[in-house]
């Protein structure tokens, strides 16, 4: 229930995913090179999340925060990125010189297009080589002459080839209707979509999390972080679960 932070959401080993970096390290491209999918990467993107009209790569959260400083003219920081489903948006969190950043969460009802900068996670289960950003308050001409280019610096096309595969098969499925979750709110949990956020104590917590994982179930090991309902499962997989 873990799921990489929502990276996994769609599954570990998602067949579409895997066949698209076999293919690319086939051809030798483990290097940072530009290639053609980075406008394709960019349109699902512009489908996804039509509120954000401008959108930039990058191969680290670092590199990405240190840009949107740049780019808003505001200093930005990781530590700043704030998980709207943990209920900070009535914090003091930002000084007046500080940009607004949120992450996005496929399946989320949070309402974030009033951040200044939104960083989207996408169901690609791996947490390495590509962060993305989106500007909800920006235009293409406001962008400085430095962040013109969609990916700057250049990031692998392993990795970049793994997130477009994974943002048009998340696309594919939001076109659809949207999944149903079975209601697993509790005392301990608070449900928003596929979401458990804990109503505990982070000692309780941490109990209940070694307690589930003598019993083979993995919940978020960054607490208060969400933990997620499975696209598929028995009963028999989550019923230790159910009985906390």
């Amino acid at each position: 229930m873990y799921q990489q932070d929502g990276r996994a959401i769609l599954g570990h080993k998602p067949g579409k995913i895997s066949t698209a970096i076999k293919n690319e390290i086939s051809r030798g491209l483990f290097a940072s090179y530009p290639v053609h999918y980075y406008s394709r990467f960019i349109k699902v993107l512009q489908q996804l999340l039509p509120f954000c009209s401008v959108f930039r790569i990058f191969p680290s959260t670092e590199c990405a925060c240190r840009a949107v400083g740049e780019i808003l003219g505001k200093e930005a920081f990781a530590e700043d990125i704030q998980d709207p489903l943990l209920s900070h948006a009535d914090d003091d969190t930002y000084a007046d010189n500080n940009p607004q950043m949120y992450l996005w969460r496929p399946f989320c009802s949070c309402n974030v297009t009033d951040a200044d900068a939104i960083f989207p996670i996408l169901p690609f289960p791996a947490k390495w080589g590509v962060v993305v950003v989106g500007f909800p308050r920006l235009n293409e001409k406001d962008v400085p002459k430095y962040f013109k280019k969609p990916v700057s610096p250049l990031v692998s096309p392993i990795a970049l080839i793994g997130l477009e595969k994974a943002a048009n098969m998340l696309k594919s499925i939001l076109e659809e209707d949207t999944p149903e979750w079975e209601n697993f709110s509790s005392d301990l949990w608070t449900q928003v979509g596929p979401y458990l956020i804990p109503n505990c104590s982070e000692d309780v917590y941490y109990q209940m999390y070694e307690n589930l994982l003598k019993k083979d179930i993995l919940i978020s090991p960054d607490y208060p972080g969400p933990s997620i309902i499975p696209m598929e499962y028995t009963n028999g997989e989550i019923k230790a679960f159910r009985q906390q």
